[in-house]
């Protein structure tokens, strides 16, 4: 590889992404819910995740025609998304028949639309809040969230997170003190069984095992330990493995990534539970 491509890559990310966003402080809103789903679903043999970074909500049609149609994904449980805004949230919503809940961290300074994180599911959502997560990008000013939801599956209630850490842009250490800032929210609210998956920006080696520390540390199991990268740059040049699901309370069946998708930059990553 050419040494002047990652000099270029980072001058045009700096020339079209550094304004200053419009953060959303209040953990209680902007929040857009709805319901789409039927009330007659019925318990599968498993408990499906799905966790999706659809790139700033903007190939929406694609990526519900992936959730519909590719096997690992269709008729998930819960969906855990990330960079959605509220219109691709809830047209996900609808053509899948799912209650959801939706909040922005911020309006993105470079699309002008609300950025942030979504948790759909065909069963009852109880309750939900968003995690404000320490510091920000350090040109954008963009702050970062976490959003948690409790399910009504059954009997039974889950609690599930949508995670979306900072990018490089931040220090490391600050970084890491998002990863521990969700892990300890976790252990505030306890629950025998609960989910966290999304993208952690885990760019380096480094990173994800401080993470999966981070998690380990309450007790969570690393479910996409032999998943390998989910996002790619320089045509597959650099690959990094960014998007994870944990769990806590649940016995693992199987899980992975899809290989390809048309609907983002990351690949969508799945797990199946046996809820005891």
């Amino acid at each position: 590889m050419k040494k002047w491509v990652p000099l270029f890559l980072a001058i045009w990310i700096l020339l079209t992404g550094c304004r200053t966003s419009v953060n959303y402080l209040d953990p209680q809103s902007p929040k857009f819910t709805g319901s789409f789903a039927t009330e007659n679903h019925i318990k599968g043999h498993t408990f499906k995740v799905v966790t999706f970074n659809i790139e700033f909500a903007q190939n929406i049609k694609q990526a519900i025609t992936e959730l519909k149609t590719i096997p690992q994904l269709k008729q998930a449980d819960v969906l855990l998304l990330q960079e959605m805004d509220d219109a691709g949230t809830q047209k996900i919503a609808e053509a899948l028949s799912y209650h959801y809940v939706y909040y922005p961290a911020t309006l993105h300074s470079k699309h002008g639309k609300p950025y942030g994180n979504a948790i759909l599911s065909p069963w009852p959502i109880i309750d939900s809040e968003k995690i404000i997560l320490p510091h920000q990008n350090p040109m954008s000013k963009r702050k970062r969230i976490a959003v948690t939801a409790t399910l009504q599956y059954g009997e039974q209630v889950i609690a599930v997170y949508t995670t979306h850490t900072e990018t490089f842009w931040l220090k490391r250490s600050k970084r890491w003190e998002q990863y521990q800032w969700i892990a300890q929210h976790v252990q505030n609210h306890a629950n025998d069984k609960t989910i966290i998956g999304g993208d952690f920006n885990s760019n380096k080696k480094k990173d994800v095992q401080f993470l999966v520390e981070s998690f380990k540390d309450q007790g969570f199991e690393w479910v996409t330990e032999n998943t390998g990268p989910t996002y790619q740059l320089l045509g597959g040049l650099k690959k990094y493995r960014l998007d994870h699901i944990f769990s806590l309370g649940m016995t693992t069946k199987k899980s992975g990534k899809v290989e390809r998708s048309q609907a983002s930059d990351h690949l969508p990553v799945w797990a199946d539970f046996v809820v005891e």
